[in-house]
């Protein structure tokens, strides 16, 4: 009996290979037409005022959010899915009226329009424009106007440049943008390729061609930063019409950043999808078309081990509350001056905040210290939000915080009678004692507010995924967006995006806390991107010996192990000093720390 086998001739072998590769050809063209559709299903969201994450045809959690959002609008079932229904909904034209509306809608009068009532906030009655001459010229510039240091003829009232600002930053984008951006190498920041470069193929790479994603998309057609992913993008895409900002940029440095994407935005990198030359002709035709040919090869100076910062910083920024929402968290920041040190108070001493490592032991005959924090100084003035300019403006203004008029005040440092809340004090060299804590650290998101305001987080133990921290979408039928940083100065680095469609929905975040390291991560931020207004801060702690002030300044630390340690009192928008205390067994140590402000 003959064993059988399989053909071995030439003409089997090709039919074989023939069927594998239609085989893959096909699964490349339904991965195709997936990515396509995603895409597309992206588009149409933010062609609807809903934020979908990147347009890159790529299905994540932000697409998802996106979809969720989109069902509920359209009164569809919700399925986080692109099922049928939803496809049908999204994908197909709206029907052309009949024949009798046309009728009806061409017979019938012109509807008349009531006029608009201006923004109470934005909008401010001249009685005698004839006497205002210099505020009434401001507001018809063509740029963009921050402040003016000195006016040439008169200072202009208060609410002019209120109004000024307020529609330069939505016309123009933010102007100047104080952000900092890495510096490009020496030898590639002082390169100048332009001369060479092929403008229209430039224009095209911007305005349709590019990959990933068309520059215009992002930074918009007048080169802005007004496009229309432009809003939903934290931080705000460079304006290039900023000759404030992009005085100070090379040449070199824009093609560099093109190349490589900026850490910290939503600048992706362009190395694997476009050439050098592409990247030139792109730097071309945005030089001379928005900038005004005023880039060179020399403007930026040799990168340092700091990056170096784009836009300058005012030294005496406006008031917050007259600063347009763009500027808000920017001029929060740089109005919160860093703590002075005092007698027994100053910065805390290399090397004493050890290596992170800590045991957990038994304490007996533990000791305290226990005190208030002091505040001194003119206390910054609450934010004055004005929710009419973000989303969900009717459920965002029921927070018994509102004002009229839909004016919600953000107050950054709460002090009462000279005292400081939210201060987080902590010990840095301890290295065993007790046990951390068991609840969970979690914050609600509710009323369109984040609470608590001011906690502390921790590096995720090893083996340990969740059960540490979690953040919860309190509010109905309302779209929230945490999204945790690790920030140090300036610079925001991305810990985790979650979108929380639903009341009761949770995001435990525990895992993405392992990458934390001692010298890099103190300061936690949290913020909703569907509303940049809910904000959160924490300080990571290396052990469990720590306390936050309340209302009336007060804290206790507990159960500390006699010896001296080095306490640091930190808040996130005053500043840190740090001083020696000694504890003995059972006893409690009295210590006072004072904040103040310049």
């Amino acid at each position: 009996m003959k064993n059988s086998r399989l053909p071995n001739s030439t003409g089997f072998r090709i039919l074989v290979s023939s069927m594998m590769v239609l085989f893959f050809i096909q699964i490349g063209i339904l991965t195709s037409f997936a990515d396509g559709l995603v895409k597309r299903a992206q588009e149409i969201m933010v062609e609807k005022g809903i934020d979908p994450g990147p347009i890159d045809g790529i299905w994540g959690p932000l697409t998802q959010g996106g979809v969720i959002a989109f069902q509920k609008k359209e009164g569809l079932t919700v399925s986080g899915r692109l099922d049928d229904a939803t496809k049908k909904r999204m994908f197909s034209p709206p029907e052309a009226p009949s024949t009798a509306e046309k009728v009806a809608k061409e017979s019938a009068p012109p509807e008349k329009v009531p006029a608009k009532t201006p923004d109470p906030v934005e909008t401010v009655p001249v009685e005698k424009p004839e006497e205002k001459p210099v505020a009434k010229e401001m507001v018809k510039a063509p740029e963009p106007v921050v402040p003016p240091v000195k006016a040439p003829e008169m200072a202009p009232a208060p609410e002019a440049k209120k109004e000024v600002l307020s529609s330069a930053v939505k016309s123009s984008g933010p102007c100047p943008q104080s952000r900092k951006t890495k510096s490009a190498p020496s030898s590639i920041a002082k390169i100048d390729k332009t001369g060479n470069a092929n403008l229209e193929n430039g224009k095209k790479l911007y305005t349709k061609m590019a990959k990933p994603l068309a520059c215009k998309q992002c930074h918009g057609d007048k080169g802005n930063g007004q496009g229309k992913l432009g809003a939903v993008l934290k931080p705000q895409p460079r304006n290039f019409t900023c000759k404030d900002t992009m005085k100070k940029v090379s040449v070199g440095q824009m093609f560099w950043i093109i190349k490589n994407g900026s850490a910290g935005s939503g600048m992706v990198a362009h190395k694997k999808t476009l050439k050098d030359n592409e990247i030139w002709d792109l730097v071309k035709y945005i030089q001379s078309t928005f900038m005004g040919g005023t880039a060179s090869a020399e403007a930026s100076p040799a990168p340092t081990k700091s990056a170096a910062v784009l836009a300058p910083i005012p030294d005496k920024p406006e008031p917050a509350k007259t600063v347009a929402p763009a500027m808000k968290k920017e001029v929060a920041e740089i109005s919160s001056a860093p703590a002075r040190a005092q007698a027994g108070v100053g910065k805390l001493p290399k090397g004493v905040a050890g290596k992170g490592k800590y045991e957990e032991a038994s304490v007996s005959g533990g000791g305290l210290i226990s005190g208030v924090i002091h505040f001194s100084g003119k206390v910054p003035d609450p934010i004055m939000e004005d929710l009419n300019k973000g989303k969900n403006v009717e459920f965002c203004a029921t927070h018994p915080d509102t004002q009229a008029g839909n004016i919600r005040p953000r107050v950054k440092v709460s002090v009462a009678g000279g005292k400081l809340k939210d201060t987080v004090v902590f010990i840095q060299n301890i290295e065993k004692g007790k046990a951390w804590p068991t609840e969970i650290t979690n914050f609600d998101f509710q009323t369109c507010d984040v609470f608590p305001k001011v906690s502390v987080v921790r590096k995720t133990p090893k083996g340990v995924k969740k059960g540490l921290l979690s953040i919860t979408n309190q509010d109905a039928e309302i779209l929230h967006n945490p999204h945790g940083y690790s920030v140090a100065g300036a610079n925001r680095k991305t810990l985790f995006n979650k979108p929380l469609p639903s009341k009761g929905d949770v995001a435990d975040v525990t895992k993405t806390f392992k990458r934390f390291k001692v010298k890099k991560d103190k300061h936690f931020f949290l913020q909703c991107d569907q509303h940049n207004f809910m904000e959160a801060d924490g300080r990571v702690v290396w052990n469990p010996y720590y306390a936050i002030s309340g209302a009336d300044g007060t804290f206790k630390i507990d159960q500390i192990p006699a010896g001296k340690y080095w306490v640091t009192a930190w808040h996130p928008y005053v500043g840190e000093v740090s001083k020696e205390v000694t504890v003995s067994g059972g006893s409690d140590a009295k210590t006072d720390f004072a904040l103040m402000v310049k």
